[in-house]
């Protein structure tokens, strides 16, 4: 792919641009966290009072629901992010009307696989995994387009909006399932119907917001182009999103296989305690891609994504710190008595958000360049050591296994794509874009260092 000349932007004059993306990160942080901390809520009243073995079933479903969504945000999330800011600035709402069409057909599709995979699960896997995929069937197209309109507040760079949604469906989430923790009816469907609740009501209102109106009145010529460029863009971005799920979840299906459901839940209920800064280094991700698109080929690209390079792995390193020497004391606070022989883990685990944080600057760098074959060949590269390497360790060791296999997928994700991202900035540099304000070699000096 060839990457595209970008328009002359407006940009403040500063020395310090990361402050206009650090004060609206404070919004996504926040947005992030209201999100992930009722999802991390759901998660850890499921794996308090669920059985193991029905929470490995739930943590087993919800993997293959993020299959499919991986497969909604490569088409739809991914290239809102890098077309909206520019190419539809000045036509947002019919462009969201028309992204509100496409999640139509994707969601739908989505519902009846998870369908398929129902029927399936109940002949060969049991009746809990079946219920848990019935369930996300329901609530799957109510938490896509939540995930979608919540993306499209930092395309319009109003992380602040999100928050707001966010806050409602931290209210509505953990509302709900407090309620039903206390009348004892906390199950996989009933926890899934108050997500999918929450999705819907906040899903519509952050559209309303977005002046989504009638999608199905939207002009064909819209429909057609963004279909054109978001299908352009999202054969190499959900060939990466497919690509990097293996590694990221594939054991959350290998375990099931090798040893058993309660296995896989020990995985994700461990994994659980580092899931806040992942998500918050997620969410300062997606607002730093809408401004890299802005900024490119200025002197404030190499500088931003320096300073963000800085302040993501620096957190994640102090973060990892912490969980490392508190980790049983941790646990238990959370889990009580349950999950104790793998708290260990946590040595291990913390390292997580460190590798995810480099990779995650790296990424949206070489994304903003439009350059998402560059994502594709890291994620393959990883994605091969997952089913090579990281299937063997997870057969021979199980959980433990898992762990230090994750960690090897990443750093092999981390090396590819900081070659390619040297390899973009060296043809940057030799060929300077037309309206630059500067050329690349600030970054290119960073990336060498």
């Amino acid at each position: 792919m060839s990457v595209v000349t970008p328009k002359p932007v407006d940009l403040p004059q500063t020395s310090t641009p990361t402050v206009a993306w650090l004060s609206r990160g404070i919004w996504a942080v926040m947005d992030q966290g209201l999100f992930a901390g009722s999802n991390f809520v759901l998660n850890v009243l499921l794996a308090k009072f669920l059985s193991e073995r029905d929470y490995g079933a739930f943590v087993t479903a919800f993997s293959i629901f993020l299959l499919l969504g991986t497969i909604h945000s490569a088409l739809l999330i991914e290239p809102m992010l890098v077309y909206g800011p520019d190419r539809y600035r000045g036509r947002l709402p019919a462009y969201f009307n028309a992204l509100t069409l496409g999640h139509g057909a994707v969601s739908i599709l989505a519902s009846l696989l998870l369908l398929i995979g129902a029927a399936l699960c109940h002949w060969f896997a049991g009746p809990s995994l079946a219920m848990a995929l019935v369930g996300l069937a329901a609530a799957s197209p109510f938490i896509l387009y939540q995930w979608l309109m919540r993306r499209a507040s930092y395309v319009r760079n109003a992380p602040q909006q999100a928050a707001t949604a966010g806050a409602g469906y931290c209210v509505l989430m953990v509302g709900g399932l407090l309620a039903l923790e206390h009348w004892k009816g906390l199950t996989i469907p009933s926890a899934l119907a108050v997500m999918g609740t929450a999705s819907f009501l906040v899903g519509i209102w952050l559209a309303y917001k977005e002046g989504v109106t009638c999608p199905w009145r939207e002009g064909k010529a819209l429909l057609k182009e963004a279909a054109s460029e978001h299908g352009r863009y999202g054969r190499w971005a959900m060939a990466s999103g497919l690509v990097g799920f293996v590694p990221a979840y594939i054991y959350y299906l290998i375990l099931p296989m090798v040893a058993n459901l309660q296995q896989s839940g020990a995985l994700r209920a461990i994994t659980n305690l580092v899931m806040p800064l992942l998500q918050a280094n997620v969410a300062l991700c997606i607002l730093l891609l809408p401004r890299l698109v802005r900024c490119r080929g200025t002197p404030h690209f190499a500088r931003t994504v320096r300073h963000a390079m800085i302040i993501l792995v620096g957190a994640s390193t102090a973060y990892y710190l912490f969980i490392a020497i508190f980790h049983e004391p941790i646990r238990h606070l959370v889990y009580g008595d349950k999950f104790a022989e793998y708290s260990f883990l946590l040595w291990l685990i913390g390292l997580q958000p460190i590798l995810t944080a480099a990779t995650g600057v790296l990424d949206v760098m070489v994304a903003a360049h439009e350059r998402p074959d560059y994502v594709f060949y890291s994620c393959l590269a990883s994605a091969v050591a997952a089913v090579t390497v990281g299937a063997a360790l997870t057969w021979k060791w199980g959980v433990a296994g898992v762990t230090v296999a994750v960690l090897i997928n990443f750093l092999i994700h981390l090396i590819v794509i900081a070659f390619l991202a040297r390899k973009l900035i060296r043809e940057k540099s030799d060929k300077p874009l037309v309206g630059a304000v500067g050329p690349l070699s600030e970054l290119n000096a960073m990336i060498q260092e």
